[in-house]
């Protein structure tokens, strides 16, 4: 299965988070990592996220506690009840961020 990893930031952080971003690319070339957004869909703080294998997830995960262990990263399996991965099927790592779940669509 694969994950999306949303690494949230604040506005203003925004030269640091594309900074991170590219080094993160550079770090994880297997990964697919995503444009930096100020808000977009059920996000509602600045993030970028990383498409990543479940292979890459153990050292992604020490990556992030090695260099950004406070920031808020809301982690989901790409499935395709895209309000369950983002609700029941997510967890977090740091803390827990409010989303804009009416973003998201309803699946019957």
């Amino acid at each position: 299965m694969d994950y999306h990893a949303h690494i949230y930031f604040e506005d203003h952080e925004q030269a640091f988070a594309l900074a991170f971003k590219d080094q993160l690319a550079a770090d994880f070339p297997q990964t697919q990592v995503g444009r930096f957004h100020l808000r977009i869909g059920p996000h509602t703080q600045a993030m970028f996220q990383v498409a990543y294998a479940q292979a890459d997830a153990a050292a992604l995960m020490a990556y992030f506690d090695a260099h950004i262990p406070e920031r808020s990263i809301l982690i989901h399996p790409l499935i395709d009840d895209v309000l369950a991965a983002h609700t029941t099927e997510a967890r977090w790592r740091g803390p827990v961020l409010p989303l804009n779940i009416d973003a998201l669509p309803k699946t019957a």
